[in-house]
């Protein structure tokens, strides 16, 4: 049989669409009280926004008698044909913010305008009117929300952590901060000030209150404005060099009219366009930017809760706005610098060389096969080609090894050694030694390999008994390796740390510092001892394979997982700790290796259970016969 739902049940459907989560509560109060041309809002939320939230604003505010008609479905000021929607001008239009929150939560409301006395409370829970009376205010509104979800428990279970709801609502503010500097905004949770912006309208200053000095060092500003009618376009704002990125979109915030709007589809391609080729797969900018258009020229009654948006004509769009910011950002790619510990000058290096004139690419070959020892390395004297001294490997790398040896038992592995002549013959003797035990006893997956040499910084390049060519990939390697050993840690209870002699203040967004400071235990176990201080994260233990420069990246990415991945699985979250610290502890490509680290490597990545991938997946190392170089060179056919 047909039967036509109760109203309380048709809201609690409709307002599924609306009211996902507590920032999608925060994210329609904010567009009102924007709408309602508020300078200061004010929010403070509770237990991730389910305990509660308070939203205030110093807007117009809302009628005494209107006030009831304002949680009416559909009900709303600022459309009055249909036509309007072909040239909507505010952030709210579609009346079903408020019916859908008052649906699903218990709601107190109270509002005041200019003109009136006092101010009018409306408590309204479950679609249905408490009370209403009138009270002293001040101008503007106040929403106080509790309990979100109260009549909706299966609802409520798919609900994230508090941590992580708290920091999708910091992330919408910050949002709608960035968009709109000339609003005061305040963040409050549980009680402790997260964000503070100061309404004067500067962009940098809201900046430098979201992400710091050393991400805003390296932002560009973009400004364009073109065309009239349907074919406006303009943009202001700030994106980023490429020298600074990061593992997903969190940090690209895009408004498009006012509205501050996700960064897929459309918006999405516009960026990947003006960033193509200057960044790694998988890496994102920062983006802080401003899009005008005619309203007729955007339809952003495209999604339930408004945050995607599509334009009339998306490729005079795309072409424009990439034609204004990719010229901005090509010449601001540069290398950046090793930022690791000044080396100590050791009192036996040969001074560095001076500067000679470049020479041809077959003279260099002949100095360096002249320069040759006897153990393959290149005597101190060998200067590269930049006139730089050659210090130890030692110093040039970490302060500790690159390869220490694993916590499991394990076959005698060669620790590595400083690139003097004393202990690169001890090292020699080790790692002979090693191999030698290696080809009599161990039988695994790959053979024992003689170094022939690095290629490009990224590759070592072995060979075997037989002579065939093994090419192994240097970062992929290591990363196995580290993989396999802080998985042993890990099943043995504890992860090998290292207290910091000074701890490490790392100053990231609020959101990820809500984040990170929300799961401070599940990061003990993993070897990181964290503390917020004044708005900051503080490290002071981290895990013993992770060298200090690497600390504010790796986190960084951690926070990611949590936030995207959190509610998954242990082993889930296992997995993607591990590949994070395995990698984040891994040798880089471009880091040159001497012959004995070379060979530490290879002994170390033969003795990994699973050798012939990294983490990821990637292949390790792969293999050239050598009749196939035969067939190449027509020895044989």
């Amino acid at each position: 049989m047909i039967r036509i739902l109760p109203p309380a049940i048709a809201a609690q459907i409709a307002a599924g669409e609306v009211v996902e989560r507590p920032a999608s509560v925060i994210k329609e109060l904010i567009e009102n009280s924007i709408d309602a041309g508020a300078q200061t809002i004010s929010v403070e939320i509770s237990g991730g926004g389910v305990k509660e939230m308070i939203i205030r604003d110093d807007g117009h505010g809302i009628p005494g008698d209107q006030i009831e008609t304002a949680f009416a479905r559909h009900a709303t000021s600022k459309l009055n044909a249909a036509e309007d929607l072909f040239a909507i001008r505010t952030l709210g239009f579609r009346g079903e913010a408020l019916p859908s929150i008052a649906a699903v939560a218990q709601v107190s409301c109270t509002s005041r305008t200019r003109d009136a006395q006092s101010a009018v409370e409306l408590r309204i829970a479950g679609s249905e009117i408490q009370d209403k009376r009138m009270v002293g205010a001040p101008v503007g509104t106040t929403f106080v929300i509790r309990n979100l979800f109260y009549n909706l428990p299966v609802r409520r279970e798919f609900l994230r952590t508090p941590g992580v709801e708290s920091a999708a609502v910091t992330a919408v503010i910050t949002h709608y901060a960035l968009a709109y500097p000339a609003i005061r905004f305040v963040l409050s949770i549980d009680g402790k000030p997260r964000l503070q912006t100061s309404g004067s309208g500067d962009l940098h200053d809201v900046l430098l209150s979201v992400y710091g000095i050393d991400v805003v060092k390296n932002l560009v500003p973009v400004k364009m404005s073109q065309g009239d009618g349907l074919y406006h376009i303009s943009i202001s704002g700030y994106i980023s060099n490429p020298t600074i990125s990061r593992g997903n979109r969190e940090a690209m915030h895009i408004s498009v009219n006012g509205r501050a709007v996700s960064p897929r589809n459309q918006i999405a391609g516009i960026f990947d366009d003006t960033y193509h080729t200057l960044l790694m797969k998988g890496r994102f900018p920062y983006v802080i930017v401003s899009i005008q258009v005619d309203p007729g020229a955007v339809d952003v009654n495209i999604h339930p809760t408004k945050s995607e948006v599509k334009f009339r004509d998306p490729e005079y769009v795309r072409h424009n706005l990439v034609d204004a910011m990719r010229p901005l950002i090509q010449g601001t790619a540069v290398v950046p610098e090793w930022n690791l510990p000044e080396p100590t000058q050791s009192p036996t290096m040969t001074p560095s060389a001076p500067a000679t004139p470049e020479r041809s690419a077959s003279e260099r070959r002949l100095d360096y096969l002249s320069n040759l020892d006897r153990r393959g390395n290149t005597p101190p004297s060998a200067a590269g080609r930049s006139g730089q001294s050659q210090q130890p490997m030692r110093e040039r790398t970490h302060e500790r090894d690159l390869f220490p040896a694993p916590a499991a038992p394990a076959p005698t592995q060669p620790r590595l050694p400083s690139m003097n002549n004393e202990s690169a013959q001890v090292a020699g003797a080790a790692v002979a030694a090693a191999l030698t035990q290696q080809r009599a006893q161990h039988h695994g997956p790959l053979p024992a390999l003689r170094i022939i040499g690095q290629l490009a910084g990224l590759y070592i390049l072995a060979e075997d008994d037989v002579h065939d060519l093994y090419i192994i990939d240097q970062h992929a390697a290591h990363e196995r390796i580290n993989y396999e050993r802080l998985m042993n840690q890990r099943q043995r209870g504890k992860i090998e740390t290292q207290p910091m002699l000074i701890p490490q203040q790392c100053d990231f967004s609020q959101n990820d510092i809500i984040i990170l400071a929300a799961h401070i235990d599940d990061l003990k176990a993993w070897g990181f001892v964290i503390s917020e201080h004044e708005q900051s994260i503080v490290v002071h233990t981290i895990p013993a394979t992770v060298h200090p420069s690497r600390v504010e990246s790796a986190l960084l990415q951690i926070a990611g997982y949590l936030r995207d991945g959190d509610g998954s699985t242990p082993a889930d979250w296992q997995e993607k700790m591990l590949v994070t610290l395995s990698c984040h502890t891994s040798i880089r490509a471009g880091q040159t290796l001497s012959v004995a680290e070379q060979q530490a490597l290879l002994v170390q990545l033969a003795q990994c259970e699973g050798p012939r991938t990294c983490p990821h997946g990637r292949p390790t190392v792969i293999s050239m016969r050598l009749d196939q170089f035969a067939r190449q060179f027509g020895r044989i056919v």
